[in-house]
This record gives structure tokens, sequence and C-alpha cells, in this order.
């Protein structure tokens, strides 16, 4: 219950101070303007939500103020930088009213998804048209002769700004498609990364890496798991020896020792006792990765065998 509580707490703190804020700010307004805030607010509430008839004008009202902000998170969340979003209601409301308009005579099961594609469009053409002719009146007043000042003063002006802004579509539409390439080829890998974990799973192997010239370590969730530990938590080098038992150890750390210094693998079947207590055996395989005739790094696998040991 607690748990669950600090989940709610942490969605919506947010928006409640987001709220508590803008309320704070409009009391310092009132008053500065001599009048109660209290009074204000509480004529503020009795109006919206003091009756039923009240409060269902509200909902009327507010019900599209609330979709649009919905939309503008919903593009925010996925990355996408909109402005303009009254604008786009407004356009869309207008382009949804003349399909309904012109449609009449239409059936319905025809018209409406026609009214809905039309706000659809309309609504992200005039985004993006907003967007474009502000980037492109931003450039312009930056940057191009006279500096600080706009540049448009003839035909040929024109034409100019509107080839730019259009440079600068092509451009946006461009990496548009590079930002999801990169979206489709980062969920690729997060379903190979899935399946290879899977496989890691069922055949109890992990793989680890030293850097030899710091020796920091890593390893995957298996090779945690493998020695009874939460694949979350980190473990050095040193501690990763350490589970090897008593007979084992010196074995591997002179195996990792000729692999360091001599670039030699090695492919061991060693016991550990793993962090519960748990004797296993296992194979480890170290492979050294030589640059410029130096090891700089260890690399390997670690397979729970005791199955096949026993």
């Amino acid at each position: 219950m607690r748990k669950k509580l600090g989940y709610i707490w942490s969605v919506t703190k947010l928006p409640i101070v987001a709220v508590a804020f803008g309320f704070i700010v409009g009391a310092a307004c009132i008053a500065v303007t001599g009048n109660n805030p209290l009074v204000a607010y509480m004529a503020l509430f009795k109006g919206s939500l003091g009756s039923i008839p009240s409060f269902g004008e509200t909902m009327y009202k507010v019900t599209p103020i609330l979709f649009t902000g919905l939309a503008a998170a919903i593009s925010f969340r996925c990355g996408l930088f909109n402005i303009g979003a009254e604008g786009q209601y407004v356009v869309a409301t207008v382009a949804t009213v003349a399909v309904a308009w012109f449609g009449q005579g239409f059936p319905r099961l025809i018209l409406i998804p026609l009214i809905l594609i039309a706000g659809f469009c309309a609504g992200g053409l005039w985004g993006g048209l907003l967007a474009t002719a502000v980037a492109a009146l931003l450039a312009d007043y930056l940057f191009l002769d006279p500096h600080m000042g706009f540049s448009i003063t003839s035909p040929a002006s024109v034409v100019a700004l509107v080839l730019f802004a259009l440079v600068g579509v092509a451009i946006a539409a461009g990496a548009e498609r590079m930002h999801l390439a990169q979206a489709a080829l980062a969920e690729e890998l997060a379903k190979t990364s899935s399946l290879l974990d899977r496989a890691s799973a069922v055949a109890h192997v992990g793989a680890w890496e030293i850097d030899t010239l710091t020796m920091d370590g890593s390893w995957t969730d298996e090779a945690a798991r493998i020695h009874d530990l939460d694949p979350a938590q980190g473990s050095s080098v040193a501690e990763a020896i350490g589970f090897f038992t008593e007979e084992s150890r010196p074995i591997v750390e002179a195996a990792m020792g000729r692999a360091v210094s001599d670039a030699l693998p090695y492919d061991l079947e060693l016991e550990i006792i793993s962090a519960k207590g748990v004797r296993k055996w296992v194979r480890t395989v170290g492979v050294p990765d030589v640059t410029d005739g130096h090891v700089t790094h260890l690399r390997g696998i670690i397979q729970d065998i005791t199955e096949r040991k026993t």
C-alpha cells in the first residue's frame, strides 16, 4: 500500500505543484489590483461548479481545450516540438464543421470518419505551416540583411523567403525520416537484446568483460544470476573471483594472469560458491582482446554446468 501511494504521488506531484503555483500567481495578481483573491476564487468556483447547469456549461467549454492539451502533451511526450496548439484547434474545428456542412447527404459511416480525418489533417498541417513560417521569419529577422529587421521589401525577397521555408520543410522531413529510422533501429535492437537475454537465461550462459588497464569489470544479468546476485547490483573483479572455491581460485587467477600477460585464452570448469551459499560448477571462458600488441580487455562467458557435472 505504501509503495502504491508513493507511485501515485510521484505521478501526480508535478501537476499538483503546477496547479498550486498557478493559483498562487493568480492570487498575487488579483491582490495587486486591490481585490481579495479569496473572494475572486470563490466566485470562480461558484460560477463554474456551483450548480449542475454551470458544471455542464463548464465541461462543454473545457472538453475541447482538454483534448487540445492532451494532443500537445502526447506530441511532446513523443519528442515532437509542437507550437500553436490553440490555432490548430481553431483550424481543425473549421475544417470539421466545413466537412460536416458540405457532407450532410453522406451516410454517417462515411461522414464521421471524414470529419475526423479533416480535423487531424487540418490541425497537423496548420502546426507544420505555422512552425515553418515562424522559423523563416526568425531567420530573416536575425541573419539576413538588414540584421534585426525584415528584408521583405520586394516580390523577389518574398520568393526567396518562400524558397527558404521550403528548404526548411525538406530538411525537417529528412530529419523526421532519420528520427523514425533511428527509432525503428532502436526497437529492433531492443527485440534482439531481449531474445539474447532469453536465450542466455535458458542456456544458463552469462557474459563478462574486464578492462585490463583499470581492472573495472561488468557482466550480463545472467552472469549475475548464476552467482545468485541481483542483476542491478554491480560487482568488482576481486569480488567475482572471490566466488570461486579455495581450490578453484588459484587456477582461475593464474589463467587470467596468462591471458593478460601473454594473450593466452582459457577454458576452465571450476567450482564457485554463490552469494546464497550454493555450491555450483561453472564453465568459464576468457578471450583476450589485443590492440597494438597489448591486451586491453578480457572478455568471456560463464555457464552454469552443475546439472551436467552432478
